[in-house]
């Protein structure tokens, strides 16, 4: 749990109107029946009653459900779930609430004093994108609907980066069968659990109403789900690219994470799911990764069963586990009351450490020469360059990166000074929308360097940009501040800003933004 909330607080600068965390228990039916009893002893009877009936899922909820293995065995499961909405808050408050909770329930102590079969944990932090900021939109989420006190179906706790863009139309065909869901529940993610159960109620097994009821869902996603309708397991879903899911493995554990900070303090090494890749499948192009982690199995690769969307299966191997330089140290705010002022002292530094070993002096010790790497100036471009092969050179990026693109466009131009290069700077979602064919010819951009600036590396508009131009024979260059990043992986070269390791966390740019420019 306190890895999780760790994890949780690192995450928190990508969003923090809104946090939630899901402990989820499974035990067998004597172990539960000591549970009871000790509930009893500590006169604690009425506070479980009075926490185990709502038609929300609220702070400090409890959900118990009674239930049967396949082989007959009679177990029991209990939910825990805490969330806090603050629409104004500082960096640490959400966690700090969430940990005071869980410190405080005595409930939990109790239930975690006796041995479980199966313990999975789910937590969530965002800026809300649909729904109000409130407990009730929180995540995790679960499929009760208005009236009901309790799920009668299972436990099923989900939460979402992204959106479900045909929420509205999905809702309207649930809630044509009778059920509704709560007034007070207005985000999109309300829909996930809703299908699921759907699925799971026509007789599919939880892993392929898991796998439906994602491919009922339009727009980029990544989401994640734990059940007791099949303990010990862990689903998760990505596709498009505007969401990463990363998948921590440890010694004894998995820790799935929307970033590489999430993870680093458990672990360092990782596998990343290519919820973006498209394949062609039996029934035609599909895109959309699965990944279930079994608690049951000896971890590794050999515990992750993969698939694509439409049931094609992901063959993981050792090979495809990354390892990630990043440590915990790389992203401590240190002494500093917030991000913003510790990047603005460090953004002499990190100029300095952009520049090291990328030039060197000539012969005369007068002329300076730029030196790039392989990794971040291929030899297919210089190449190019050797051959006249290039005649476009775009910068683009969003937001302050695309400002930076700007200023690197007219000193690139400058000096330069060839007017048979054209050089221009555009805005990610204009370059993909506006200005490149919209037939997918493999050479049509096989003149042009495409050379993208983001800060994170996981900018929807960006990489999506860098997707499309790959696709149509461009050249990629990233330049990012933060290695293992989304970007990273859809770019033929990668130029870090300062080493690689200089994550700027703060919604305000500083010192990526000067690295930027020094290094276009």
């Amino acid at each position: 749990i306190n890895a999780v909330l760790n994890s949780i607080d690192r995450l928190e600068v990508r969003g923090r109107d809104s946090a939630g965390i899901s402990l989820m228990f499974v035990m067998d039916d004597k172990k539960y029946a000591d549970f009871e009893k000790s509930v009893k002893d500590e006169n604690l009877a009425d506070a479980l009653k009075e926490r185990t009936c709502g038609d929300i899922l609220l702070n400090a909820g409890i959900t118990i459900n009674r239930m049967k293995e396949k082989n007959g065995d009679s177990l029991a499961s209990i939910a825990f779930v805490y969330k806090v909405a603050a629409e104004i808050g500082s960096l640490g408050d959400n966690i700090a609430f969430l940990r005071s909770q869980i410190k405080s329930d005595r409930i939990l102590r109790i239930v975690s004093s006796f041995p479980n079969l199966y313990h999975t944990v789910s937590s969530h932090t965002r800026w809300a994108s649909v729904g109000a900021i409130t407990e009730a939109n929180c995540h995790p989420v679960d499929g009760r609907t208005q009236g009901a006190c309790v799920q009668t179906d299972g436990i099923i706790h989900v939460c979402l980066n992204g959106d479900i863009d045909n929420y509205l139309e999905l809702k309207k065909e649930y809630e044509s069968g009778g059920n509704l869901i709560h007034t007070d529940v207005t985000t999109d993610t309300k829909i996930i659990p809703l299908q699921i159960e759907k699925y799971i109620n026509m007789g599919f097994e939880v892993e392929e109403a898991f796998r439906l009821a994602v491919n009922d869902f339009e727009g980029s996603h990544a989401i994640s789900m734990h059940t007791d309708l099949d303990p010990g397991k862990f689903f998760l879903a990505q596709r498009g690219s505007g969401q990463a899911v990363f998948v921590g493995i440890g010694k004894d554990h998995y820790i799935p994470a929307s970033e590489v900070y999430g993870l680093i303090e458990e672990t360092p090494h990782y596998l990343k799911m290519e919820g973006e890749k498209i394949i062609e499948g039996e029934k035609g192009s599909v895109q959309g990764q699965i990944f279930i982690l079994n608690q049951k199995s000896d971890g590794g690769i050999s515990g992750i069963k993969a698939m694509f969307y439409d049931n094609t299966p992901v063959q993981l191997q050792e090979k495809d586990i990354k390892h990630t330089d990043i440590t915990s140290r790389d992203i401590d705010r240190q002494n500093f009351p917030h991000y913003f002022l510790k990047e603005i002292s460090e953004s002499p530094a990190s100029v300095e450490k952009t520049l090291q070993n990328r030039w060197k002096t000539g012969r005369d010790g007068k002329i300076l020469a730029v030196f790039l790497s392989e990794k971040e100036f291929p030899e297919s471009l210089k190449s190019a360059f050797r051959e006249n092969g290039i005649r476009r050179i775009y910068f683009i990026g969003q937001g302050t990166a695309g400002v930076a693109g700007l200023v690197c466009s007219d000193i690139l131009n400058y000096y330069l000074n060839d007017t048979s290069i054209n050089i221009g700077a555009y805005k990610a979602s204009e370059l993909s929308g506006f200005r490149i064919d919209g037939n997918e010819n493999p050479v049509g951009m096989s003149d042009t360097l495409v050379i993208a600036i983001t800060q994170s590396g996981t900018t929807t508009d960006t990489n999506r940009a860098v997707e499309m131009v790959k696709k149509r024979g461009a050249h990629t260059i990233a330049i990012v501040n933060r290695r293992d990043s989304d970007i990273t992986f859809k770019v033929y070269g990668v130029i870090y800003t300062s080493s690689g390791r200089d994550i700027e966390r703060s919604v305000a740019s500083t010192k990526a933004f000067y690295c930027q420019i020094v290094a276009g």
